[in-house]
C-alpha cells in the first residue's frame, strides 16, 4: 500500500558521526531561561533552550541527557543533574544512526560529557506538522530517541491515529491531533498505540486524572 504522505516520510542518516559543535549562534530569547547549577545552557532559538549536565557521568533526574524547554513550559520546576546509577545502563554511545526528518536541517549538535543529541529545524518554506520551532533526538541507553513529527509545507495536522499510520509513523507515543479535522482548531495531546492491529487514542492530559481514557480507532 502506498501511503498518501510519502513526502512526509523519514529518512535515515548513514555515514560517520559528526563531532560536537553548534551550527547557530546564541540569539535573543522571548522569555527568561534560568541558569541551572552545574549545567551548560544552549540557546537554540528565540523561545527554546537546552541544558546539558556539566559533569561527566551525570544525567538529568528525568533520565534525559539533553533537557529541552520552551517559553511555554513551566520554567519554575526544572529537574537537576544527578549521578548515573551504578545499576543503570549509564551513558553509552548509540550504535544506531540518529533519525533525520525529511526537509529538516541540523541546527545544533550536543556532545558535552557524553550528552549526545541533535536539534533540527525545518528548511525554508516548510514547518513542523505539530507547530513547534524544532525537534530533538538524543542518545539514551545506547539508542537514539525517535522524532515523532514531520517537516513539510504540505503536511496537515492529523485528525486521528489512523492518519498518523498513513503518514508513516510507527512508534507508539504521545502525538498532537485535531479531533475536529478542521485545521486551525485546538490540537489535543493523545496517546497513539501504533504497535498493534488497531490504533487506540488516549487523552494524554486526562489519563493521569481519570485513568487511561480511550477513544476507539482502528487501522484499515
Amino acid at each position: 500500500m502506498v501511503f498518501w504522505a510519502v513526502a512526509c516520510a523519514f529518512v535515515v542518516l548513514t555515514g560517520n558521526r559528526l563531532g560536537s559543535y553548534a551550527m547557530m549562534p546564541d540569539v535573543p530569547t522571548l522569555c527568561t531561561f534560568p541558569a541551572l547549577p552545574g549545567a551548560k545552557r544552549h540557546v537554540l532559538g528565540r523561545n527554546v533552550v537546552a541544558w546539558t549536565c556539566g559533569q561527566a557521568n551525570t544525567t538529568w533526574s528525568t533520565g534525559d541527557v539533553v533537557l529541552l524547554r520552551t517559553c511555554e513550559d513551566n520554567l519554575s520546576a526544572l529537574p537537576s543533574c544527578v549521578p548515573v546509577s551504578p545499576t543503570s545502563e549509564g551513558i553509552k554511545p548509540c550504535a544506531d544512526a540518529p533519525p533525520v526528518p525529511a526537509n529538516a536541517v541540523l541546527k545544533y549538535q550536543f556532545g558535552h560529557n557524553g550528552s549526545s543529541g541533535r536539534y533540527y529545524e525545518c528548511k525554508e518554506k516548510s514547518g513542523w506538522m505539530f507547530g513547534v520551532e524544532g525537534r530533538l533526538t538524543q542518545c539514551l541507553k545506547g539508542k537514539w530517541t525517535p522524532i515523532r513529527d514531520v517537516c513539510d509545507e504540505d503536511c496537515k495536522m492529523p485528525q486521528n491515529c489512523n492518519q498518523l499510520v498513513e503518514l508513516g509513523f510507527k512508534e507508539s507515543g504521545t502525538y498532537r491531533i485535531v479531533p475536529s479535522g478542521v485545521q486551525g482548531d485546538l490540537a489535543t495531546p493523545v496517546w497513539c498505540d501504533l504497535g498493534g492491529k488497531g490504533s487506540k487514542l488516549r487523552d494524554a492530559l486526562s489519563a493521569a486524572r481519570d485513568g487511561a481514557k480511550k477513544l476507539p480507532g482502528s487501522v484499515a
